[in-house]
């Protein structure tokens, strides 16, 4: 997302539940205005902020403008949709001058085990759930 936090503006990346997807339906290009805690020390977490609530809508996407091509910019399907589908690792460059504007385009947070459970480190990586043409 880009937008102002704490009176900075910027890029962050804002985690919310599934209830609110379902209900304001979330696709690229819209504009919301809310509240979000920040994600201090979350290791495992990608979102610069979560528990994300009281959102209001300040501009929303053109619908028409949905690509039969990649990017593709429909509405975002469910958590469960990007499970049955499947991920495969993007290189980082890519992911970020071609896919980040993809509906399908994912980064998460990889868990890393160092000596079999002793250590355990995360590393971000891109990831895409879109077709495999």
């Amino acid at each position: 997302m880009k937008g102002e936090a704490d009176g900075r503006e910027g890029r962050f990346i804002v985690a919310v539940s599934d209830t609110q997807h379902a209900k304001l339906g979330f696709r690229i290009g819209n504009v919301f205005k809310g509240t979000a805690w920040p994600c201090i020390k979350a290791k495992h977490d990608i979102a610069d902020f979560y528990r994300a609530g009281g959102f209001k809508a300040l501009s929303r996407a053109n619908e028409q403008a949905v690509s039969e091509a990649p990017p593709f910019t429909g509405l975002l399907p469910p958590t469960d949709v990007f499970e049955r589908r499947g991920a495969r690792m993007l290189n980082a460059k890519l992911w970020r001058k071609q896919c980040f504007t993809c509906m399908w385009a994912n980064k998460s947070a990889v868990e890393i085990e160092y000596k079999f459970g002793k250590v355990k480190r995360y590393r971000k990586e891109p990831f895409c759930y879109g077709p495999r043409s």
